[in-house]
């Protein structure tokens, strides 16, 4: 199992620029498919609370500035706990 990712956003982090974030995930997606770790993801930009899995990568952009919140770290973890269960043994 490859190594995974998660990047969260906040929609209102102008200085972080959610949209170029959302495009480097999608290059770093045709990397991860090449060793089938996922697909090649598209250039539309999921919505604002919406969370992306791509295999071991995930992304997510909710309402808020820049900051780390609950929500946050929830998305986070249950990616990293759909790794973990996943894992072969």
């Amino acid at each position: 199992m490859a190594r995974g990712y998660h990047d969260s956003q906040g929609s209102g982090d102008l200085g972080a620029d959610p949209r170029g974030a959302w495009l480097s995930f999608v290059e770093a997606s045709r990397v991860w498919a090449l060793y089938g770790k996922g697909s090649v993801l598209k250039d539309e930009q999921p919505l604002v609370n919406e969370s992306v899995r791509n295999g071991p990568m995930g992304w997510h952009m909710r309402d808020g500035g820049h900051s780390l919140g609950l929500i946050d770290w929830k998305l986070c973890l249950d990616h990293a706990d759909t790794l973990f269960t996943n894992r072969a043994r």
